[in-house]
């Protein structure tokens, strides 16, 4: 015979015969989040889950039950809709075929098995293949059952709620804002979180244990304990995500590790400071929230806790941070020291008070005054250690008066330094074919300069100056920057262009150009040379049209790009082929180059001598000017 009794104000349910060699007990005093624990076995002393049935069958007898393991402090993530709600619980490895999902007007509840060692961790003494585990929540609003879906995935489990009156959930769950812990905590001191004594246990177990599930947030059964008591060492406790909130646990961890804020908090020096008759705090309830999360951080019980109730007090107040989504840790961090600067406020009465006024005094004494101007109204241990004054000056136009003010600040936004970014530059120096090149002076040289992309071009040409510094031929030239591809000019480089533009370019082969110019005062005449050959430097051996092979093959007079035997031939590829495609396209042979000269000196021999100079010094250049075949010209 088997005899399962529901313990823990659930009632009792028993057999009619009244021997019992086992027995089974669903007990509500041991569990997480107070839901009942169920425990059957039979006579053997084995736990059993039905080997031709399937255990989450309600058809199956209440002795072959499984146990069941309430999950508390699940990660998971909302989006609420007007008309839906899609929830995502973060568990992996969920078997699809011990899996049911079960939706009510105002619940809904997920009974599963997984594999996954991370998730079972916290649960050892589960049993992979025999127990299960149950998350179960009450909704904020009314959904429709029967148009309720989920969908598994590896990693994860997708639930989608129909919502049955169009609306904003201000949470998921509706013991947000109603659930005993939110009104306890407000009503907590220091001195009620500490566990209850033996003795006091024992006297009256039924009763006592219900008030310290309800006021001691560190019992066993209560919803911020966790299953396993690690021993660890103090300061080493880690906070889990809530979803995306490594932005909170980033600022948590931060606050936890200033001495003087925790020795302020454990020390419970917290407890005289506390203002409950603030109406900008929160009652006092968000400094107690931080005491016992520090307090649990420095305890060196647990491996790892969730600040959930800290998340849902800043939640009701912000509802940006409502949900479990990304957001900025600095904007966090400014609400949170916000709210227990204002819970610990040690001023109960706010006197008015006016701006302090320079007035031609010394700034010492200027900030002094406004200092205990502002510690007035304002005096807890978040202004102690984490408020400061900057100065502000302001200058009339009109009347060039001078108005000097200290004001408070809790944090300072300073720009990060702008990464930095490699600019090549190959720069040419003024020459000419009959002057001779020396050691420092002539030759093109490739300089890698690493500048702000927010500065200028003017900024490059300084650089280029300093790093090229002795090798110009005049103290005082100036410098012309190009960007070329394939072997043409695409764009002049202004002084006022941004250097970010040349980052932009869609091209990775394109190249930036520096040529020296003279200095005169006179403007110069900027002559932009593109190196290309009129015949094309590939030989042809055969005929275009009839593809016989022949030494004696001539082009085409227009493209040069094609060659025949005889008339016949090219007559033929003439009316076949030819004359759409015959284009005049010289070939480019090597980069471009820039000739800056002043109009005095612009004649044709002293501009033939400079292209043969800026010629010879490319580097790319396949072949000197002198072996470019007679046909060919320089542009």
């Amino acid at each position: 015979m088997v005899t399962c009794s529901l313990k823990g104000g659930a009632g009792e349910r028993r057999s009619n015969s009244g021997a019992s060699s086992s027995s089974g007990v669903l007990d509500a005093s041991h569990c997480l989040n107070g839901q009942a624990e169920a425990m059957c076995r039979l006579d053997d002393g084995k736990k059993c889950n039905g080997a031709n049935s399937n255990p989450l069958d309600e058809s199956v007898p209440m002795e072959l039950c499984p146990t069941i393991y309430p999950v508390c402090n699940l990660k998971l993530n909302h989006h609420d809709h007007p008309e839906t709600v899609s929830v995502t619980l973060y568990i992996k490895s969920i078997t699809k075929e011990f899996l049911k999902v079960e939706f009510e007007e105002k619940s809904v509840s997920v009974t599963f098995r997984t594999t996954d060692p991370g998730f079972l961790k916290h649960y050892p003494s589960f049993v992979a293949d025999e127990d299960f585990m149950q998350w179960k929540i009450e909704t904020r609003g009314i959904i429709v059952p029967e148009k309720c879906s989920y969908r598994l995935k590896p990693t994860n489990l997708e639930l989608k709620l129909i919502k049955a009156v169009s609306s904003k959930w201000e949470s998921l769950e509706a013991s947000v804002d109603s659930s005993p812990s939110t009104r306890t905590v407000q009503k907590e001191t220091w001195i009620s979180l500490a566990p209850s004594t033996t003795s006091k246990r024992s006297s009256s177990p039924s009763k006592n244990s219900d008030e310290d599930e309800e006021t001691n947030p560190f019992s066993p059964s209560s919803p911020c304990a966790s299953n396993p008591v690690v021993l660890t060492k103090a300061g080493y406790t880690g906070l889990g995500n809530l979803g995306n909130t490594c932005y909170m646990n980033a600022v948590l961890q931060a606050l936890a590790n200033t001495t003087p804020l925790k020795n302020y908090f454990l020390d419970k020096k917290f407890q005289a400071d506390i203002n409950r008759d603030n109406p900008l705090g929160f009652g006092g309830s968000l400094a107690i929230a931080f005491a016992i999360i520090l307090r649990q951080l420095w305890s060196g019980q647990r491996d790892s806790i969730e600040p959930s109730h800290l998340k849902a007090l800043l939640a009701n107040r912000a509802s940006q941070f409502s949900g479990y989504a990304q957001h900025d840790a600095q904007e966090f961090m400014a609400f949170l020291l916000d709210g227990l600067h204002e819970d610990l406020n040690r001023v109960k009465t706010k006197p008015l008070t006016t701006p302090v006024e320079s007035n031609g005094r010394p700034d010492h004494v200027v900030a002094d005054e406004a200092w205990k101007v502002y510690k007035m109204r304002n005096d807890s241990v978040i202004d102690d250690l984490f408020q400061g004054q900057f100065k502000s000056t302001l200058v009339c136009p009109a009347c060039q008066n001078i108005s000097v003010t200290f004001d408070p600040f809790l944090y300072l936004a300073l720009p990060l330094p702008p990464s930095k970014s490699c600019f090549t530059v190959t720069i040419y120096f003024i020459g000419d074919d009959d002057l001779p090149e020396t050691e420092t002076t002539g030759k093109a040289v490739k300089v890698s300069l690493w500048l702000d992309p927010n500065q200028r071009v003017e900024q490059l040409k300084e650089e280029l100056k300093r790093a090229c510094e002795g090798r110009f031929r005049y103290s005082n030239s100036e410098i012309e920057v190009v960007q070329a591809r394939d072997g043409l000019i695409r764009r002049w480089l202004v002084n006022a262009a941004p250097l970010s533009s040349l980052q932009n370019a869609t091209y990775s082969e394109t190249l930036l150009l520096a040529f020296e110019t003279m200095p005169s005062i006179v403007p110069l005449v900027h002559i932009a040379v593109i190196q290309r050959v009129m015949v094309p430097l590939d030989q042809h051996s055969h005929c275009s049209c009839c593809k016989k092979e022949s030494e004696s093959l001539k082009r085409c007079l227009k493209c040069f790009s094609v060659a025949y035997c005889d008339k016949n031939c090219q007559r033929s590829h003439w009316n076949a082929v030819h004359r759409t495609t015959c284009r005049y396209k010289p070939d480019i042979i090597a980069q471009p180059f820039v000739i800056s000269l002043p109009p005095s000196l612009l004649t044709y021999q002293k501009l033939y001598r400079t292209m043969l100079y800026y010629s010879r010094s490319v580097d790319d250049l396949r072949f000197a000017i002198g072996e470019i075949p007679p046909a060919s010209r320089s542009d």
